[in-house]
């Protein structure tokens, strides 16, 4: 089209350089997409354990779009099954159980005994039994393992401040791909609109052009306008499954 313009004198000479570096551009971009495709299969067929020299298909995703859970029983999820949290909490009763252990040798321990004593007093009549209690008070502050409790009591603290600090960095990060997720899956649901609105478009100015009722550049426009509406579309539905698979990493998933 362009070309016809610049011969009818309508368009420079400028017009068409612009549009064939355009073009060279879009076929340097078709080649990086090739090859990044390429290696997309064959780091697939090595996941899958298949030879790199395996013929496989790949077809666009065909699934309806997925339902975002409720935000309150996905923190809940991520604060129950979240890996890092699990740790923590591993190490955390650890320490603790080290702690009631080591205590136990510091309790204070109570003991009842009995003996036999001789009574000297006037009239007496002999020796009688007498009944003691006996209690052992542990003395804090000194030797070795009360420096080990006190340091296992500061690593129990510190680990409680840990997990403490570490729900709320998930609860805030999940809240933010939570909202994002919202805001992509209603970008995603324009976009579908729109796309399909403009199928029906395209459609119409095909039967127009063939009548001669608009341009080919008329038809051209509504083409490209097509096109990135699609490619718009689908990014928006990678970019809502991928904040999906982000949101069930934190929850411990693994799909």
């Amino acid at each position: 089209v362009a070309e016809a313009l610049v011969k009818s004198g309508v368009k420079l000479k400028s017009a068409v350089i612009r549009i064939d570096a355009q073009m060279e551009k879009i076929k340097a971009d078709l080649l990086s997409r090739k090859s990044q495709l390429k290696e997309a299969k064959i780091n697939l067929l090595k996941f899958i354990g298949l030879p790199i020299s395996t013929s496989i298909e790949i077809k666009g995703y065909q699934m309806p779009l997925p339902s975002l859970p409720d935000s309150s029983a996905i923190i809940q999820q991520v604060l129950t099954q979240s890996p890092e949290l699990k740790i923590l909490k591993y190490e955390h009763n650890a320490i603790h159980n080290r702690l009631i252990f080591s205590r136990g040798f510091f309790l204070p321990k109570l003991s009842l005994g009995t003996g036999y004593n001789q009574d000297r007093s006037p009239g007496g009549d002999g020796n009688y039994q007498d009944y003691h209690i006996s209690v052992s008070l542990p003395v804090f502050g000194f030797g070795e393992n009360i420096h080990k409790i006190q340091h296992m009591k500061a690593s129990e603290e510190k680990i409680n401040w840990q997990i403490k600090e570490k729900k709320n960095e998930l609860t805030a990060k999940i809240i933010t791909l939570y909202e994002k997720a919202k805001i992509t899956r209603e970008k995603y649901r324009a976009y579908k609109k729109a796309s399909e609105d403009i199928n029906k478009t395209l459609k119409i100015a095909e039967i127009e052009y063939k009548s001669g009722i608009i341009s080919e550049s008329d038809l051209l426009d509504i083409e490209r306008n097509t096109l990135e509406i699609g490619v718009k579309e689908n990014g928006s539905f990678y970019e809502y499954i991928l904040l999906l698979s982000q949101i069930e990493y934190l929850e411990g998933g693994t799909k």
